[in-house]
């Protein structure tokens, strides 16, 4: 996880920035900016707060993300929809990445603004002056094709659900065509230990990584275990001389599979405003969060434990249905190759 020196201190602000968000009333007078200290929350009155177009023409959106970020630690961002030479180009400022935008990605910005209903926030200037930068006030503007705007400028909030959502639109968006530049860094190094563990219809499946003691000389071997949890009861369990190209197998599957991002994105729970999402047992691959306040299940269980040679540790362990259903490509492929191998 990134950045855990900010943590207590940007949750902090967040309570405070909130309470001067709502604690303030309109200002009469429009003044030229708040001096440090200050805080101006202003409103225009004319500005709708719905907009009947869904087709975007122009965006300028700048915001911070606390558990978002591309390369190791760049979380500021500033997206752009311009058109040059009568095309829609989609811009990313600082990292330079500029694509030609096409309806996918539309479609996919307006569903974010939708289902978070941005536009009620249309004509709003609320401003804190001195405060972290991190959540120094930043500008959101989308244009449409009949001429209306969303356009507000607000305090940041690091742990916006709709700011997550929108990098992930536009970076989903990039990754479709291969590219990878608001990519977070990902771990490069082999895996030296693996442990999975998946139990179903009252059988647990487990595979993993054993150094053993063979004629006074430790060796390792890959075990596969079968155990009936209704009855408590050992079904099969099995090793095998440990396969030369293991870990560069499963380091290329846990790769593919995409749960390193998710991992590294799943940290935060919204829902309590901490840094205790995995401990609830969610890591991005489902389509539920904590505040679905979905219970453990009682014939779901999966473990997936794994080492790296740089030392990274990944740690899964959930009985949250959702969740488990998001790995079943994942679950799939390791117990396909596992099988292969006894």
């Amino acid at each position: 996880m990134k950045k855990k020196g900010r943590v207590l201190m940007n949750i902090v602000l967040s309570g405070l920035l909130l309470a001067g968000l709502f604690g303030c009333s309109k200002k009469e007078e429009v003044t030229d900016g708040p001096t440090s200290g200050d805080h101006i929350h202003e409103v225009d009155p004319d500005a709708p707060k719905t907009v009947a177009s869904s087709n975007i023409i122009s965006l300028d959106i700048a915001l911070f993300l606390a558990n978002r970020y591309y390369g190791d630690e760049n979380s500021d961002f500033h997206f752009i929809l311009q058109k040059s030479e009568d095309e829609l180009y989609a811009i990313e400022e600082f990292s330079g990445v500029k694509e030609k935008a096409d309806d996918a990605l539309l479609n996919a910005i307006q569903k974010v603004i939708k289902d978070n209903d941005l536009a009620s926030n249309n004509g709003v200037y609320d401003v804190t002056a001195g405060i972290a930068p991190d959540y120094q006030a930043r500008r959101f503007f989308v244009e449409y094709d009949s001429g209306e705007t969303i356009d507000f400028t607000m305090n940041n909030n690091p742990y916006a659900i709709w700011g997550e959502q929108l990098y992930d639109a536009f970076t989903n968006w990039l990754m479709s065509k291969g590219i990878d530049t608001l990519e977070p860094s990902l771990e490069d190094s082999v895996l030296t230990r693996v442990r999975f563990a998946f139990t179903e219809d009252g059988v647990k499946t487990e595979y993993s990584d054993l150094s053993i003691t063979e004629n006074g000389e430790k060796k390792l071997v890959l075990s596969k275990s079968l155990y009936n949890v209704r009855k408590d009861k050992t079904i099969k369990d099995k090793q095998r001389d440990f396969p030369e190209d293991y870990f560069e197998q499963m380091t290329r599957i846990i790769f593919d599979s995409g749960l390193l991002r998710n991992y590294a994105f799943s940290y935060y729970d919204h829902k309590d405003n901490n840094y205790g999402n995995h401990d609830e047992g969610y890591y991005g691959m489902g389509d539920k969060t904590t505040f679905d306040e979905e219970k453990d299940s009682e014939d779901l269980e999966l473990m997936i434990h794994l080492v790296y040679a740089s030392g990274k540790r990944i740690n899964v362990d959930t009985k949250k249905a959702s969740e488990i259903e998001g790995f079943r490509k994942l679950i799939e492929q390791i117990m396909e190759y596992h099988e292969s191998l006894f």
